[in-house]
């Protein structure tokens, strides 16, 4: 049985510990001993739990006492043969925490003395494993290290017990042992580090950093139904429209489902009670359980206190995606970090933590204001030392008035369709000013707001995002707003020279210009932007008509496009109509990097690209437009690596020539012959051994049918 050999284990352990003056160990062996002491002593306790509430009877602990007693055997060995020598033979060492072996942590034996039921390999951690037994079981004679990285809870250490526990590293490798050892540099061994640290990897050269990834929904939902029910018993069908919605509100985490598990499997399983805590419970669960928590607090506590609460974390987003911390949703076309997030069980964590200093605080609901309410409703903010407000979700009819007295604020974000007043100047240190737009209906001679003057006398701003709004030019008593980068939402006539003049540092603008609705004429739009050719630091520009006529050409032909800053990287137009004659101005933007064109931003049926080069595009999107052929001669676009083509039905083939150096290809709703011109590219660059060309098709009605469902 396995406490026999455990317990035998321990006394060996001990006569080596209190003889070790008689017969000399080497180091570094004593902390080696001592280390496996102190975990053979804990899973002797935890061995008579089992046999006290009978849990020994299941197939599972059966299994896993057989696992115990091996693995107490060969350390026992082991120890014996290698207190007084070096180890000779080939290790797989797993983790630094110093588990003995499978089953062996306390967390995992609580739960089977609560019911509970051994992890199962998901399909996700079934490929994962191969991949790693690849890795481990081939190359070199050295000794070589293979990392595991991935953020607290997502299943380092499950997966690397699984390795430890595959029947084919048992069979590559002489010996296996779950504890830090010191092995040999030329027998094939081979060490399997778990990190939340990408730079850990580095450091200690690995071979190969695998990174864990997040279960999927299905994955999730089988996880919770393991834990909670058993392998062999189903969830019952009432309990199965909360029970997917708790799993997926895990964000995939498989700690975080344990926890939940955890919790449902001592809970009365009413369809009542598994709603409530779908709806309000599932977070602050997790958030008690201590082993979430404690997973938890290492990854926050090793924060710098200056990204525990500060803006600056912004500025350190790849330090932070490598250290675990934040999730990268979508990469930029610059290939950078676009939009990203916490994992909703790492977010609630620090909302908590910030929230007890009171600079942190988000509303979901305003409370007493209706739908519809007309009037101002007021709203206790007791945050004299508030930082962030995030209030995109609310609809306010009436300013917030509240708002302006919490000075110490660095980012507001909320939603408004009224006219900010002057009072908003007051947050001084404000660094990140947000405010959209809920959905009305304008007359076709709506007037425009306008912001304040007063704008202009908050110096601290960074980021200014007001939807459809003019900003007015400043006087001289304001003169700028030295510190703003990013201006989005304005109308096009707030470009004036003297409002560019105002932003000296400004890199990235968005300019919106909204048609009246009974508009008959081409419009000319360069007298608004006229001026931004004079601007020495832009590098991103986006314009968009707001509700476009495909009929109409926002310019006439005889009417010569804007000239653009030639700093500029990135390019984005929108429902603008311009004939594609127009493209060869454009090229002559050197730095040009991404090209945006959506929503007929080009029309007419051809593309002839036979003058002039794009000499450093790499990033081209096609969206919304009546084009059916596009001329190109491959040395138009010599560094193009991405190309998309959305929802452009009318083209009828990818252009020959421009695949040479294109290394990303997707086509969205596309015609047949476009597709297949796609598939016949990739073809030919496989044959001339190009492997690197990924050539991806959707259908945007899979992709509502995947929202929907």
């Amino acid at each position: 049985m396995a406490y026999a050999a455990v317990l035998s284990l321990k006394h060996t352990i001990q006569r080596l510990l209190n003889s070790s003056h008689q017969i000399p160990i080497l180091p570094p062996y004593p902390e080696i001993i001592q280390l496996a002491y102190e975990k053979v002593e804990p899973l002797e306790r935890h061995l008579t739990k089992v046999a006290q509430v009978g849990a020994r009877d299941s197939e599972w602990m059966k299994a896993v006492e057989k696992e115990i007693r091996e693995a107490a055997v060969r350390l026992a060995d082991l120890i014996e043969s290698s207190a007084h020598v070096s180890f000779s033979e080939s290790h797989i060492v797993c983790g630094f925490d110093g588990v003995l072996c499978h089953g062996s942590e306390e967390r995992g034996l609580d739960y089977l003395l609560k019911g509970g039921r051994r992890l199962r390999s998901t399909s996700a951690m079934k490929k994962q494993l191969r991949k790693l037994k690849g890795f481990l079981t081939s190359g070199s004679r050295r000794c070589q290290i293979v990392s595991i990285w991935g953020m607290a809870g997502i299943g380092k250490t499950t997966l690397a017990k699984e390795v430890y526990g595959d029947p084919d590293i048992f069979s590559h490798f002489e010996c296996r042992v779950f504890v830090s050892l010191l092995p040999e540099d030329t027998n094939g061994s081979r060490v399997l580090l778990t990190t939340r640290i990408e730079g850990a990897a580095r450091i200690f050269r690995s071979i190969v950093c695998h990174k864990m990834r997040l279960l999927t929904e299905k994955d999730s939902w089988d996880l919770l139904c393991e834990k909670v029910f058993g392998k062999e018993h189903s969830c019952r069908p009432q309990l199965e429209e909360a029970g997917k919605k708790i799993a997926n509100k895990c964000g995939g985490l498989p700690l975080a489902i344990i926890a939940i598990a955890k919790h449902l499997f001592e809970a009365e399983p009413t369809p009542e009670y598994w709603s409530k805590v779908a709806e309000k419970e599932v977070l602050n669960i997790i958030g008690a359980d201590p082993e979430m928590s404690k997973a938890l607090y290492l990854s926050y506590n090793r924060l710098p206190p200056s990204l525990q609460l500060e803006y600056q974390a912004m500025e350190d987003l790849e330090e932070l995606e490598c250290n675990s911390v934040v999730l990268v949703c979508q990469q930029s076309s610059y290939g950078k970090i676009k939009t990203c997030k916490l994992h909703s069980v790492f977010r609630h964590l620090c909302i908590k933590e910030a929230g007890k200093d009171k600079v942190f605080h988000i509303l979901y609901s305003y409370a007493n204001q209706g739908k519809h309410h007309p009037y101002p409703v007021p709203m206790c903010l007791d945050f004299r030392l508030l930082r962030v407000l995030d209030a995109l979700t609310i609809r306010f009819y009436g300013f917030p008035i509240e708002l302006v007295k919490l000075i110490q604020l660095r980012y507001l974000s909320f939603t408004y369709i009224g006219k900010l007043p002057a009072s908003i100047s007051k947050l001084q240190n404000l660094q990140y000013l947000i405010v959209h737009q809920y959905l009305s209906i304008r007359s076709s001679r709506a007037h425009h707001s306008n912001l304040p003057m007063e704008i202009w006398d908050m110096k601290e701003l960074r980021h200014l995002q007001v939807m459809g709004s003019d900003l007015p030019a400043p006087t001289p008593e304001y003169a700028c707003l030295p510190n703003l980068l990013t201006l989005l939402g304005i109308s096009a006539r707030s470009c004036t020279k003297g409002v560019l003049r105002g932003l000296p540092k400004l890199q990235k603008l968005g300019t919106r210009i909204e048609l009246p609705l009974d508009v008959a004429e081409p419009l000319f739009c360069s007298d608004h932007l006229v001026h931004l050719a004079d601007h020495r630091y832009l590098e991103s520009f986006k314009c968009s008509i707001v509700n476009p006529s495909p009929r109409l050409q926002v310019l006439g032909r005889s009417h010569p496009i804007p000239i653009l800053p030639r700093r500029l990287r990135k390019l984005t137009l929108s429902g603008l109509g311009f004939p594609w004659e127009y493209m060869s101005n454009i090229a002559k933007l050197r730095n040009l990097e991404v090209l945006k064109l959506r929503c007929y931003a080009f029309q007419g049926p051809e593309w002839k690209s036979l003058h002039g080069k794009f000499r450093s595009l790499t990033y081209i999107l096609i969206e919304d437009t009546d084009l059916e052929y596009w001329r190109v001669r491959h040395t138009h676009f010599p560094r193009l690596q991405r190309l998309f083509i959305h929802h452009c039905y009318k083209l009828k083939e990818i252009p020959f020539g421009i695949e040479e150096t294109i290394e990303m290809l997707e086509i969205v709703d596309g015609s047949p012959s476009l597709v297949a011109s796609a598939k016949e590219i990739q073809e030919e660059q496989q044959r001339l051994g190009n492997e690197y060309l990924q050539v991806c098709v959707k259908c945007s009605s899979e992709d509502d049918h995947k929202t929907k469902s």
